[in-house]
């Protein structure tokens, strides 16, 4: 079956090379690049017109219009204009190594699923480290409010079974993985893991969305609007507690994260706070 590789990217050239460049490097290629833009940037089309020369893959380079939709909206856009009957995606900092997508297609052929997740190593400049292990079987509650480890690097699966479940969704400012991998174990389909790490999840000093921010706050509270009404208890009390945590650092008024700190005694044992303020020096932070 063919196989598309769809890449967002974000005013990011530096990365978008080297993400192209592991597309590229894979021991099976796939039958197409889809790199799609949200912005007008010379520079990003320059590196697929400079990866093009050096591959015979072709590279297929668009641009768009942000609606407010983000990434999403670049991997819906991208998938609407793939060709492959397999669908992958990349984040435009992130590498495949070189057995990633054939390590994947083999696994969603041979295990008959509608989806394949990839085990994630993450690295920092030149230090690489364990990053999410999914395990095989979990039920939609266990995505409900937490990503076991899915996200927009590390997932291939057919194209009919992407737009069956709606695609991404644009709305959600921040979790449109988490989403979308809750939508889709919903749904009733399966997926299968491949437990080697072959996906390499770049983590910033700054500038990541997943870091501390009042953008990823109120997304964490859109997410829980809307899905309240299938979500247990636990899992509200655990979406609660990430947006009071990730307030109590990004407000910009003392007395605002103040309050924040003081909420999170709501959704944390005892113990929990105690491990808390052990281990990621909340008191510290909130003077800083």
């Amino acid at each position: 079956m063919t196989v598309s590789c769809v890449i967002p990217t974000h005013r990011r050239p530096e990365f978008l090379r080297l993400a192209i460049g592991s597309v590229a490097g894979q021991t099976l290629k796939p039958d197409e690049i889809v790199v799609v833009s949200d912005v007008s940037d010379p520079e990003a089309r320059l590196a697929c017109v400079e990866a093009q020369r050096g591959i015979d893959i072709p590279i297929h380079y668009h641009e768009y219009s942000d609606e407010g939709g983000g990434a999403s909206q670049s991997r819906n856009y991208g998938a609407r204009r793939a060709e492959g009957k397999i669908l992958g995606f990349l984040d435009d900092d992130d590498i495949w190594r070189p057995d990633y997508l054939r390590c994947a297609v083999e696994r969603l052929h041979a295990s008959h699923s509608q989806l394949v997740v990839t085990w994630l190593a993450e690295f920092l400049d030149d230090v690489v480290y364990d990053g999410a292990s999914i395990a095989e079987d979990l039920p939609p509650s266990a995505s409900a409010a937490m990503n076991p480890g899915a996200t927009g690097s590390n997932v291939i699966l057919p194209a009919h079974v992407f737009w069956e479940i709606g695609g991404y969704d644009v709305d959600l400012l921040v979790k449109n993985d988490t989403d979308f991998l809750y939508r889709f174990l919903q749904a009733g389909y399966k997926y299968a893991v491949v437990s080697e790490r072959l996906v390499l999840q770049r983590r910033h000093r700054s500038g990541q969305l997943t870091q501390k921010s009042t953008k990823r706050a109120i997304g964490t509270e859109m997410y829980l609007m809307k899905h309240r009404s299938s979500l247990s208890r636990e899992d509200i009390r655990t979406l609660r507690r990430s947006v009071h945590h990730i307030k109590s650092h990004s407000e910009p008024q003392f007395v605002a994260r103040l309050y924040h700190t003081v909420r999170l005694g709501f959704y944390y044992t005892p113990i929990e706070m105690v491990q808390v303020a052990r281990n990621r020096g909340l008191i510290a932070r909130l003077r800083g």
